[in-house]
Parts: structure tokens; sequence; C-alpha cells
């Protein structure tokens, strides 16, 4: 798990909804809005480029990069042309037909790459330093939520226990809220939107804390299938509950 994105995601939300916002389309723009969403292809590239690191051999331990460092203070690393030169003059050493004699050819080639093996290795030490610092934080970010840093707990986060209040269509669920009325206020611009001018009313039953939307037509009264009902919210899990 990313507990950081993980973290990030709960502050957007949380804002979001502090806000107003309700829908699960609202909540996904809030988090588009806020770089947080990948599409399918970003994160098959970020899982392509991740693999080289995975796969790849262990490195220097910490304490001989730092001892290597130290031996090559002041050493600039290998440029692109450098590395080029090295490459090719293997390359022809291996080429090269050995005489059964002294082969002066490959001493030459030899003594020549021996001394720019400072710079080789300034660069390939920095590269593993680079390295072991993407495979730190990449550690840390795949850290589970109860061991990141951040210790970013939901309990910690979540809010009190309380009620929040259900508006639904036919058992299609519309929004969560807060209050009562704003959950019958949304249940009523819905009912409005097809009969401005209609009447409406609301049946209260107590004991289920249940609220049904009635429409009147006539001298009757008939259901319209919005319905506002309150929810026990907990803060935390309760084993016993269940039982």
């Amino acid at each position: 798990m990313n507990a950081r994105l993980v973290n990030a995601a709960a502050g957007v939300i949380g804002a979001a909804m502090s806000n107003g916002t309700r829908t699960a389309a609202g909540l996904a723009i809030a988090l588009e809005s806020a770089c947080l969403l990948q599409s399918p292809e970003t994160a098959a590239e970020l899982e392509r480029l991740r693999k080289p690191l995975v796969a790849a051999p262990g490195g220097l331990p910490t304490e001989q990069r730092a001892a290597l460092a130290e031996q090559l203070r002041g050493t600039r690393p290998a440029t692109d042309e450098l590395v080029a030169q090295i490459g090719k003059s293997i390359a022809d050493q291996a080429a090269h037909e050995h005489p059964t004699w002294e082969d002066l050819y490959c001493q030459n080639l030899v003594s020549w790459m021996g001394e720019r093996m400072a710079p080789v290795l300034r660069r390939l030490l920095n590269a593993e330093t680079l390295v072991a610092e993407l495979e730190d934080r990449l550690a840390e970010y795949e850290r589970p939520v109860d061991e990141d840093p951040i210790r970013f707990e939901l309990t910690a986060k979540a809010a009190p226990a309380g009620t929040v209040y259900r508006a639904s269509h036919d058992s299609i669920v519309m929004g969560l809220y807060t209050t009562a009325a704003e959950a019958r206020k949304h249940c009523e611009a819905e009912m409005r939107r097809d009969l401005p001018t209609v009447v409406l009313d609301w049946i209260e039953d107590d004991e289920d804390n249940v609220a049904e939307l009635v429409a009147s037509v006539g001298e009757d009264e008939r259901v319209t299938g919005y319905v506002v009902d309150a929810l026990e919210v907990a803060a935390a899990y309760d084993e016993g509950a269940d039982e």
C-alpha cells in the first residue's frame, strides 16, 4: 500500500466533502484535479520503470560507498565519450590477435584504460548512490500504512462517531449528508425536475429513522420512491457488534 498517496487522497476527499461534495463523480474530479488519478497507461509505464530497480543486483553497502567516495574525492565522473572509448578499447583487445611473445598492443590498451578507471569508478559510484536513494524512496512509499513514518492512521483521521443521512431513490443511493435537511433537499430537487409545482411532504417513521417523500395528487398522497434514512457511523470497528 502506498501510504503517502493514501494520506494525500484522504486529505483531498476530506476537503471536497467539507465543501459539500458527496457524489462519486465529484470526489473523482477532486482527485483528478489534485493529480492523484492515474490512467492505465501511466500506471503501466511506472511499473515498467520500476522493474529494473527491483530486478537489479544488490549494490555496494553504504559503508563501502562512503569509503570509495572518500578515496575518489575530487575525481570527476567519466564522460560519455570516455566510456565509449573504453568500451571500444575492450572490444579491440578481445579482437586483437595475441602474439606468443610479449603483447605490447594489449599492454598499452590495458595501461591506457587503467589510468582512466578513477573517473569510471566515480561515475559508477554516482549511479549506485542514485539507485540506492531510489530504492529507499520506493521502500518508503510501499510501506504498510501502520509502518509509514507519517503514521497516517485511518482511525485517528476518521470523523467521530455520529449520524449521516442517506438520500436514495428506489434503493439507489444519491448521496450522504450530515443533516437530514440537506438530504431531503436533494430528494425534493430531483422530484421537482419533472414536476416543478408538485406539493411534497415527508412521512416520518421515528422507530426506523426513515423519512419517505410523498407527493400530493388531488386529495391523495402518493409515494415517490425518494427516502432519507439515518445511518449510525462508528469511529472504530467493534468485533462484538457483529455477533
